[in-house]
This record gives C-alpha cells, structure tokens and sequence, in this order.
C-alpha cells in the first residue's frame, strides 16, 4: 500500500510540473509578442518602452481585450493612428 500511495503522490507532483511549465511557456511566448510589438510602438511612433508599454496595457483595457491580443495586432497591422 505505501509504494501506491508514493506512486499517486509522484504522478500528482508530475502532473502539476507539467502544469507549471505550460503556464511558464505560455508567459513566456506573451512576453515575446509583447516586447515585439513594444519594438515596433517605439521604432514607429517615438514612444519610449514604458511609454509603449502602458498604451498596450490601456488599449486592451479600453477594448476589453487581452495585452496579447493588441500585442499581436500592432505586430499584424502595425501602429498607424497610433500616439
């Protein structure tokens, strides 16, 4: 009975690494997309990177949508209008 028990504790913390870098990996793609599009706000419209930063953060909160969506939609469209 105690190696079942090892067994299940072992697949649980298993299972929940596998969690963790899954959360991790898909952090780390947002900031990817994040720090392109930063870049791009920047190299385009002169903003400096808080600058860029935080209208990425306003627009998603003005249009109810996440910083990587925007992100990835001045990356696609780029910055025209923008600042």
């Amino acid at each position: 009975m105690p190696a079942i028990e090892i067994a299940v504790s072992r697949f649980q913390e298993i299972s929940a690494l596998g969690t963790e870098v899954g959360t991790l990996r898909e952090r780390l793609e947002v900031r990817k997309v994040l720090d392109r599009a930063k870049g791009r706000l920047q190299s385009e419209c002169g903003l400096t990177e808080p600058e860029a930063f935080r209208w990425i953060q306003k627009t998603a909160m003005d249009l109810r949508k996440s910083m990587r969506e925007v992100a990835e939609g001045v990356i696609e469209h780029g910055s025209s209008g923008k600042k």
